[in-house]
């Protein structure tokens, strides 16, 4: 039965991968221009543009691996990947709108060109021809946001910020650009940038989250102190940046940076009543826990639920953190 029902999905893909191939290739199997436009030459995209393609066409890009695409023009399917800037310039030649946005989320080509593709070239042809470095997504994101959170060269952020892209603006939950390089690479240069051309470190999202609260670059977290990010700023639960860092980080450097910063060690939660060291029983690395008793965690200290943290390190069997906690007089 078993064999049966594979055999019949491995029909059913060969027959979805044939149609596809059928739909993509009603002229003699031709590559369609918008995958053309992302993957192809210059010289390939003059022919079929001088043959009459659509240049504000909205189609799909066709991959034999990854079948269908998201529809959007043959612009931003360039943007995206192309890493010549010159096959953007003929596209724009030709017509192509360059602040059309694509469903479902409202993208633009420089919005796509920032987040995907390393050449700064393509960025610097965008805005040349006029790209709104103001425009936002459907989630308020503009392309800056774009570059910072998913984009790991720091060329493209440098491009965007030159062309006059607002550092400080904030999407729809309130995040900034400074926020999504903490959140995604924590990437130093890239903070750096940002931090230069006046990005506050000291901005929080709508749910009290600060730049610090993300960070997991301990280079990252010295530059971020150094401009004047606050260590013991609190998110509406009441967490701080070393909780999350003693939670998250296995690099006990990034904890030693925050409490010598003046990070409060025994600050509690809202609700669950908790320090940085039950957040710290959590950590795979348990030299974090050694660490913040070295530095005077209070290891009697009891939350919500009147545990201690010897009383949780138990119940997960963590036995490195039993014996820490011991020795330094955990009951």
């Amino acid at each position: 039965m078993l064999k049966r029902f594979n055999i019949l999905i491995l029909v059913l893909l060969v027959s979805f991968l044939f149609s596809v191939s059928t739909a993509v290739s009603a002229e003699s199997f031709a590559i369609p221009f918008a995958t053309l436009c992302e993957k192809g030459t210059l010289a390939e995209v003059k022919k079929d543009i001088e043959r009459g393609a659509n240049v504000n066409s909205v189609e799909d890009s066709y991959d034999p691996i990854f079948m269908l695409a998201p529809k959007m023009t043959p612009l931003k399917w360039a943007a995206l990947r192309n890493p010549d800037p010159a096959v953007i310039s003929e596209l724009i030649k030709a017509g192509s709108e360059v602040n059309s946005k694509s469903e479902p989320k409202d993208q633009t080509a420089l919005m796509l060109a920032s987040a995907e593709n390393s050449n700064p070239a393509i960025i610097k042809e965008l805005i040349k021809a006029g790209a709104d470095l103001t425009a936002k997504d459907i989630l308020g994101r503009t392309a800056l946001m774009y570059a910072t959170a998913k984009n790991s060269n720091p060329e493209i952020s440098k491009e965007l910020i030159k062309a006059g892209a607002e550092v400080n603006a904030k999407d729809d939950m309130g995040y900034t650009a400074l926020m999504y390089a903490g959140v995604e690479y924590s990437n130093p240069a890239i903070i750096k940038e940002l931090i230069k051309a006046g990005a506050d470190v000291k901005a929080t999202n709508k749910s009290g989250w600060t730049v610090l609260m993300y960070v997991v670059s301990a280079e990252a977290v010295t530059e971020l102190i150094k401009a004047g990010g606050e260590v013991n700023a609190k998110n509406e639960h009441g967490g701080t940046a070393l909780m999350y860092a003693a939670a998250n980080n296995p690099d006990p450097a990034i904890i030693i940076q925050l409490i010598k910063a003046g990070a409060d060690i025994n600050a509690k939660t809202v609700v669950t009543k908790e320090t940085a060291l039950f957040y710290a029983l959590s950590n795979k690395n348990p030299e974090v826990v050694k660490v913040l008793i070295k530095a005077g965690a209070e290891v009697n200290i009891k939350n919500q639920f009147d545990r201690t943290p010897l009383d949780i390190a138990k119940q997960d069997g963590n036995k490195v953190a039993i014996e820490a906690l011991i020795k330094a007089g955990a009951k």
